[in-house]
């Protein structure tokens, strides 16, 4: 947790109880949906990859086709 009270500094003094922590590996897990780190990983580097080729879409004037 101490990653995350880091991140938090600019929200004031963070107060991590136990219960807080567990709220948010019970997110997590739930967000995971029993997919493995690597998993999670690849599918982020997937959108991120998207994301990054339609901007350079945006950028060049270029249309992919998709209908929004």
């Amino acid at each position: 947790m101490e990653p995350l009270a880091g991140m938090m500094k600019v929200l004031g003094t963070p107060n991590i109880t136990p219960h807080l922590k567990q709220t948010i590996i019970d997110g997590v897990q739930h967000e995971a949906a029993g997919r493995s780190v690597a998993q999670l990983a690849k599918k982020e580097n997937e959108v991120i990859i998207g994301l990054l080729r339609l901007r350079a879409s945006a950028d060049n004037g270029v249309s992919d086709g998709t209908a929004r």
